[in-house]
């Protein structure tokens, strides 16, 4: 028994014609709400007027064979209470999953109603066949603001890598731009519910979580800027929190573990900036130089630079540096005669001037 025209749903109607014949009758309030309670066993309202729902929908709907009928909410002012067993919603479900809405606003009709008939199904089991589990049946919504429909089969693996979201937006948009590759997706709570996903909520560590799985994070540290600034605004600094916050400032994910310190380039390009330039590309390890201009777009105290292991370039820190990678690899050969002297001039340490 599927939608039915409205002539031919009297025996449900707009007011609860059992309740009211009890009334009529004389019934004691023991069996009006007894006949009140069958009366909404033989129906489930559907979460859209009658108005509201495209030609298609209807049109599926009314194929179908049902043991209850399906109310829009505009023919029924109570909440149904009927039951769809799993063997007349899978082709109810297939015939939904055919059609191909493209409006934003009829996606999300179609999501909607979908969820409603699967909270009214009581055996929808926990593997759903192949065929319908490809089936874009459901809404979405990319971080970018996109509503796109989505399969069964798309939730549950974006389910299984913790990117499934009911909340968190302020998150996840400085999130996926500063690590592009991460695809979340945003549901309805209700969603999330009927097919039991996690309901989880982008947060701070959820966004560490994430960040650390990334293979690469955004090239230009404006990319980065955003997550990094919301990250930096926290309270607390856990070890995880500390890792991705140097991710994010020197832009290399591979380096994550690495606690290496990172200098700051100075305004002004001298001898001993460029000596520490030198040093790290000769050990491959450029990525600790961090530009100067990157440096002057964020407010860092000393709390967070030492929290970063966050140093300026000086004499101190490029003799640190120089006895850390092995003053024998350096080729100074670029560096000119008057450049030299004024670096052996500044150097204080009598070990490695003998080198």
């Amino acid at each position: 028994m599927g939608v039915r025209a409205k002539q031919d749903i009297d025996s449900v109607g707009k007011e609860d014609v059992y309740a009211s014949a009890a009334r009529r009758t004389g019934l004691d309030s023991c069996l009006e709400a007894t006949l009140q309670a069958a009366s909404k066993r033989a129906f489930v309202r559907l979460p859209l007027e009658s108005a509201e729902a495209e030609a298609e929908i209807k049109s599926v709907l009314a194929n179908e064979s049902l043991p209850v009928a399906l109310l829009w909410q505009d023919w029924h002012e109570s909440q149904g209470e009927g039951v769809i067993p799993w063997e007349n919603l899978n082709p109810l479900l297939n015939g939904l999953g055919n059609l191909q809405p493209h409006e934003t606003d009829a996606i999300l009709k179609r999501s909607r109603l979908v969820v409603q008939l699967i909270k009214a199904c009581n055996n929808v089991p926990n593997l759903w066949p192949e065929t319908l589990n490809r089936l874009p049946l459901f809404a979405a919504c990319q971080v970018d603001g996109n509503i796109i429909s989505v399969s069964l089969k798309s939730l549950l693996a974006a389910n299984e890598n913790n990117l499934i979201f009911v909340d968190g937006r302020e998150w996840l948009s400085p999130l996926i731009q500063a690590a592009p590759q991460i695809r979340p997706l945003v549901i309805e709570r209700s969603l999330a519910e009927a097919l039991r996903l996690n309901l989880h909520t982008c947060d701070v560590l959820m966004c560490i979580r994430l960040l650390y799985k990334a293979s690469r994070v955004a090239a230009l540290f404006s990319d980065r800027k955003d997550l990094f600034e919301k990250l930096l605004a926290q309270t607390y600094y856990s070890e995880g929190h500390i890792k991705a916050l140097r991710c994010l400032l020197h832009g290399r994910r591979d380096k994550w573990e690495d606690n290496s310190s990172l200098l700051v380039e100075p305004s002004q390009i001298d001898a001993f900036a460029q000596l520490a330039k030198l040093a790290l590309e000769t050990v491959q390890q450029s990525w600790r130089l961090i530009a100067h201009d990157i440096i002057g777009q964020i407010a860092l105290n000393d709390l967070h630079r030492k929290s970063l292991i966050l140093t300026e370039v000086s004499v101190k820190t490029i003799e640190s540096l120089i006895f850390e990678i092995g003053p024998e690899q350096l080729d100074c050969a670029n560096i000119d005669e008057c450049q030299c002297s004024s670096i052996l001039n500044n150097f204080s340490n009598p070990e490695l001037l003998k080198t």
